[in-house]
């Protein structure tokens, strides 16, 4: 967002994040962490 605001706070991993990536072409981010899980997020506009 160009102001900063915070609009949602995903929790689900129990360790770090290593990578977040964003399909325009889905609508969703998948998120990668150290715990070894893979989550997919819908992201609805």
């Amino acid at each position: 967002l160009d102001n900063g605001e915070h609009l949602i706070t995903l929790s689900a991993h129990i360790r770090t994040i290593n990578n977040l990536l964003f399909d325009e072409d889905q609508d969703c981010l998948i998120s990668v962490g150290e715990d070894n899980l893979i989550h997919r997020w819908n992201i609805e506009e």
